[in-house]
């Protein structure tokens, strides 16, 4: 992708308006919500076997903009590996969106330990820059690189993935 810019460097503000500064601050504004919010996007982009579609369902603090990512998860065509839970454990989302998740033990079997050496990544990043009507464009990576394909990301609303 052409226009790389660092995600990293978004100002975050609070409900008050305030800038957050550091990471003291994003912490103390990740728990400071009253409340959470319900974001589901849908990721469409290119993978190793062709055209990927990952549903990601976000929780995040509807207090703070961009809006802090508290948790959620990732479904569909990622690692094509059937009940593999992918919790979401960080990021943002407003001007750019950044998501990072982490490979859990499949969902049948939570206590069983993650399989090394496996095709299936164990972490994936990605960025992306709000672009009308209501997408991200940018690209996803796995095991720590954020670039290894190009994806448009489709905000479909406030409320659960169906």
């Amino acid at each position: 992708m052409a226009d790389v810019r660092d995600v990293s460097a978004d100002t975050l503000f609070d409900a008050a308006g305030s800038e957050i500064k550091g990471q003291a601050d994003i912490e103390a504004a990740r728990l400071a919500g009253v409340g959470t919010a319900t974001a589901c996007l849908e990721l469409h982009g290119t993978g190793q076997g062709g055209s990927v579609v990952f549903t990601i369902q976000l929780t995040v603090n509807p207090n703070t903009y961009p809006f802090l990512v508290l948790g959620g998860f990732i479904g569909g065509d990622i690692c094509n590996t059937p009940a593999t839970l992918w919790k979401v454990t960080s990021g943002s989302f407003g001007p750019t969106l950044l998501i990072q998740a982490k490979r859990g033990p499949p969902v049948n079997t939570p206590n069983a330990p993650l399989v090394v050496g496996t095709s299936c990544a164990l972490t994936m990043t990605a960025v992306g820059f709000f672009q009308a009507p209501d997408s991200y464009a940018g690209t996803y990576g796995f095991n720590g690189s954020s670039s290894d394909f190009s994806h448009t990301t489709l905000f479909k609303g406030w409320q659960p993935c169906a």
